[in-house]
């Protein structure tokens, strides 16, 4: 809040007067952090108090702000933002990357962490540079002044169709997931009812999480060979924030279908689309380049 607010009050006193200002949040504006929410999530879905959410009082404060001001406002709200950046936390792709690196360097499959259910799931994924394309749309549309909008890729994205792209861009073999429950770990989300107002709470299950792969003394050992040869400047593993950086990914692999619709912004003139399965790569291209995992090689 005092981030968003410190801004906006700024403004008045060295007198400069915007007619559009651009709140990004998130997809956690629907609770999906929190358990099932309604699919899809539309833009007048109404607010999930289950815990506090400070996208809520920065949309307030806007609000109140904009109307006292006379200015215009946009609120658009990403999913999984895929984009490379030098702090890698709450980054789904980075974790990708060192994981199929390590993989190959120990001459191991790509497994999938979760089971079929996450694996068949549909996902919305939101890359870095359409959410800019579609955010300076927003701010410049005037039909579209003072709307909340969704902003993601546009394209059906789940992990099933993704694993094998995946796999043979590292040029090495992937599992699908195992049929035999007995190797899985139930977890439940926390509210009952869950997000979506009704029902019972989420059920995902994991066969293993990246946060404790990432722990173990022979990928650390890997990744310091890694490290090595192909001169990264991300340090070793032991040295990182593993829960902080590797749990965001876990939980985009675990887990319910998501749908951020966009029929409202493509009914009023928004059309951009981007293949998430290329934006991924183009992104683990981009870490490569900034030397922060090995070079992609297929």
């Amino acid at each position: 809040m005092a981030l968003l607010k410190n801004f906006c009050e700024a403004l008045p006193l060295a007198n400069i007067q915007p007619k559009r200002i651009m709140l990004q949040t998130g997809a956690k504006n629907y609770g999906i952090h929190l358990g099932p929410a309604t699919n899809p999530q539309e833009e007048s879905a109404p607010r999930v108090n289950l815990e506090p959410n400070f996208y809520y009082p920065q949309e307030d404060f806007l609000w109140d702000f904009c109307e006292k001001h006379n200015v215009n406002w946009n609120v658009c709200m990403p999913a999984g933002i895929l984009g490379a950046v030098p702090d890698a936390a709450m980054n789904l792709v980075f974790p990708l990357g060192v994981y199929a690196s390590v993989q190959r360097h120990l001459g191991e499959k790509l497994e999938f962490p979760c089971d079929l259910n996450s694996w068949e799931a549909t996902r919305c994924l939101s890359s870095s540079m359409m959410n800019g394309y579609m955010e300076e749309w927003a701010v410049l549309t005037d039909s579209a002044k003072n709307q909340k909008f969704n902003t993601m890729d546009g394209t059906t994205f789940t992990w099933g169709n993704f694993w094998p792209k995946f796999s043979s861009w590292y040029l090495m073999p992937y599992e699908h997931p195992s049929m035999d429950d007995d190797v899985y770990t139930e977890v439940i989300t926390r509210f009952d009812p869950p997000p979506r107002g009704f029902g019972p709470p989420g059920r995902y299950r994991y066969r293993f999480k990246l946060v404790d792969w990432a722990k173990q003394e022979k990928v650390q050992k890997a990744w310091d060979e890694l490290v090595e040869k192909y001169g990264l400047t991300c340090g070793k593993l032991q040295d990182m924030d593993i829960d902080r950086i590797f749990g965001f990914t876990d939980g985009s692999l675990m887990g319910a279908t998501f749908d951020l619709t966009m029929n409202k912004a493509r009914k009023m003139g928004w059309h951009g689309f981007v293949d998430s399965n290329d934006a991924i790569k183009e992104v683990l291209g981009e870490f490569a380049n900034m030397k922060m995992i090995p070079p992609v090689e297929g």
